[in-house]
């Protein structure tokens, strides 16, 4: 399940990066902005998510200057991805009630730490220590 609290982190991390290198992306990524971006409604990362998204087509400067908010993005989105696959079944067992969004099923994981199998909890360990290491620390 993908945890919109915890896209949201992300997407903001994002800005947070962005505004720590603001001048340095805008400097290299001007034109791959307008090339690529100019359709996005700045705010929120979102201008971020799609240089990412266009990692492939970035000219080389461009794609120099991501490259941390890329590389973060990549580690926070595998290790969401093995979450999901290590606690399929402690979802279905202990959280199906939940409602998708803000974040309510990780929490109901975190919620039911007891009861959830130790490869879901290592997992739900190991995301949160992403999002803190990487995004909650980004000045």
């Amino acid at each position: 399940m993908f945890s919109k609290s915890l896209i949201t982190a992300t997407l903001f991390s994002i800005a947070s990066f962005g505004c720590a290198h603001a001048e340095e992306i805008l400097k290299q990524c001007g034109g791959d902005i307008v090339q690529y971006c100019s359709s996005v409604t700045p705010g929120d990362g979102r201008i971020g998510a799609c240089l990412y998204a266009h990692t492939d087509r970035l000219s080389e400067p461009c794609f120099t200057a991501t490259g941390p908010m890329a590389t973060m993005l990549e580690v926070y989105f595998d290790n969401l991805s093995k979450m999901q696959e290590f606690c399929s079944v402690d979802i279905e067992n202990h959280c199906s009630d939940s409602h998708l969004g803000h974040g309510k099923v990780v929490m109901c994981l975190v919620d039911r730490a007891d009861e959830i199998s130790p490869a879901c909890n290592e997992q739900i360990t190991k995301l949160r220590g992403v999002i803190e290491l990487n995004f909650m620390s980004v000045k």
